[in-house]
Parts: structure tokens; sequence; C-alpha cells
């Protein structure tokens, strides 16, 4: 975790990353973490088009100089842990691999005659916005308006700023006196804000 960013020498390294590339072969691309609830600032760095590690980015108001366990590795998910290609099946429950154009046209037969109102959409909470439109648009030209993009996200009226804002801001929660947190469990949804809170 964060004990390698503590190292004055860099002699502690992250495992994915160890042995793999040295720090100025990297290109540096800020970000803003989407893993935890509260939008940490990272450092991406990349190799060509590969990722090669996460580090956090210094924001005093956010996250300090800190980052969650689930984000400094979550980029072991886009090359190792990751289903690159279509899989099938079948009634006897034995997958096999398709070729994607052979994966297309199955999903042409299968919702060919059938009609929008009995198709459904889902979208998970991490999908980036044009995969959502084209997704969308998929669906209304089948005739589909049933499209759900997360069944747990919070209704928000966002409307009011006072819905949706703290009374402080990230950095001043060190200083109150009462916190009253109410359906969350911020050792995994937000651990960076977990760890504001038990200074």
């Amino acid at each position: 975790g964060n004990v390698a960013d503590l190292c004055p020498v860099g002699a502690l390294t992250q495992m994915p990353y160890t042995f793999v590339a040295r720090p100025w072969e990297l290109k540096s691309i800020y970000s803003v973490d989407v893993l935890d609830a509260v939008g940490s600032n990272i450092d991406i760095g990349k190799r060509g088009g590969e990722v090669m590690r996460i580090l956090p980015r210094i924001n005093e108001e956010v996250n300090q100089e800190w980052i969650s366990d689930k984000t400094r590795h979550a980029f072991d998910g886009l090359k190792k842990q990751r289903l690159s290609f279509p899989i099938l099946k079948n009634a006897n429950g034995e997958v096999k691999e398709l070729r994607w154009i052979e994966a297309m046209e199955l999903i042409r037969d299968k919702l060919e005659g059938v009609q929008g109102n009995e198709i459904a959409g889902i979208v998970g909470k991490l999908a980036d916005v044009e995969s959502m439109c084209a997704f969308r648009d998929l669906l209304h030209r089948l005739g589909c308006e049933r499209i759900e993009s997360s069944s747990l996200a919070p209704k928000i009226n966002v409307n009011l700023r006072s819905e949706y804002l703290f009374n402080s801001k990230i950095s001043g929660i060190e200083d109150t006196d009462y916190l009253l947190m109410v359906g969350c469990n911020m050792k995994s949804e937000a651990p960076v804000l977990n760890a504001r809170v038990r200074k």
C-alpha cells in the first residue's frame, strides 16, 4: 500500500511494477480516482499504451498524499484479470471462446423478432459516458426505453446545492465535533476519507 511511498530512497516498490519499468521511462497522466467516493487525485504512469503504475498526487484538500490500495493496484485488471474475448456458455454449462464476429452475429440473431418492451439494458456504474450513449442509442433503435444505470445510486436532488455538499470541505472533517455517517462503509467505499476521520 502506501508504505512504499514512505521510503525516502525508493528501495520499496509496488509488486506489479517491480523490475518492469524505470520512472524516467513513464509518461505521467494526471487524473481523478473513480474507485473511491472521494475522487482522490492520482498520477497514472504509462509506457506506450500500457499502464505501469498508479501513484497518489498531492492534494491537501482531498486526499493529501494518500490513495487506497484498490486504486493503486486496480490497473492490474487492465491486462491480467480481464476478459478480452467473448465467451459463450451452452445449456450443459460448458464454456467456449468465440470470435467477435461470431458473438455479434449471435446477438443479432437473438434480438431479431424481439419487441422493444421485452428488452432491458443495464449499465455498470464505472462505464464511461461515450459507451453509455452508444448503448442507449442501440437500445433506442431496438425500441427499448428501459435502461438502468445503477439501482444502488443514491437519489439526490441536484437542483439544490445543499443536498449534495458537505457542511465543510473534506479537509475540514478533521476539525469537526460530530460526524454522522448513515448507510455507508467508509473503510471500503472511501478509505482515504476514513483515514481522515480516524485521525
